[in-house]
């Protein structure tokens, strides 16, 4: 009976053994993993590697001009914004100072007060047009000593991370001297814009005088009688 008993464990073990599947050791699958992952290794100490000398010749570099590029701008920007002229609605603005529709003619005393105002707004567009070319004026030799510097500094350049950064600073400066430009146009057209606007507004208030002047004078006669000489 005991024999039995063992014969019919020993097939149950036997039986629940034969339920999972044997692990089977792939050397040629494993020497391919470790070869993958030493890649990977390798790869990342090697990016790791061209940060550290990206890092190191950035360093180096040592002849950074983006500071006194920055100030250039700056000061040339300061002159602009001194004026205050460009954070208003030029619409606006140029409705109230320089208007084209009187409607109904000021007094010549009005008009006289009108005329000091636009000369004062022409005197503050000269002197900021004046201030404009000044700093960029006094900037040129500054900003060609900053380029020849960055052109031999990027010519003895070690690495690309350097030659990267001289390019960067050659751009920034082209930048900076473009804005100036534009700053000296800007200040041009404002004072060319006030005078237009000036002429059109002195144009608009002698022709509403003229009207006037024609519309009292023809009043003033329409009923007068006729004088007939000698009495006749």
């Amino acid at each position: 009976m005991f024999a039995l008993i063992g014969g019919i464990a020993g097939e149950r073990v036997v039986r629940a053994c034969t339920c999972f599947d044997p692990v089977i050791f792939d050397p040629a699958n494993y020497v391919e993993n470790v070869r993958q992952l030493a890649q990977i290794v390798s790869q990342v100490r090697h990016a790791e590697q061209a940060v550290t000398n990206g890092l190191r010749m950035a360093a180096n570099w040592g002849y950074s001009q983006i500071a006194e590029i920055g100030q250039a701008v700056q000061r040339v920007e300061d002159v602009l914004e001194d004026s205050g002229m460009y954070r208003t609605n030029p619409t606006d603005d140029l409705s109230d100072r320089y208007p084209t529709d009187y409607g109904s003619a000021p007094s010549p005393e009005a008009f006289e007060l009108r005329i000091a105002a636009w000369n004062d707004a022409e005197r503050e567009a000269l002197v900021e047009n004046r201030r404009v070319q000044n700093e960029v004026a006094q900037e040129i030799a500054p900003a060609a000593s900053r380029i020849r510097g960055l052109v031999e500094a990027s010519n003895r350049a070690e690495g690309e991370t350097a030659a990267a950064q001289a390019h960067t600073e050659l751009l920034a400066e082209a930048s900076a001297e473009i804005g100036k430009l534009q700053a000296l146009k800007l200040s041009r057209a404002r004072l060319k814009m006030e005078r237009q606007a000036r002429r059109q507004s002195d144009a608009a208030y002698r022709e509403t005088r003229r009207e006037w002047v024609m519309r009292d004078w023809d009043g003033s006669t329409a009923g007068a009688p006729i004088d007939v000489p000698f009495g006749g």
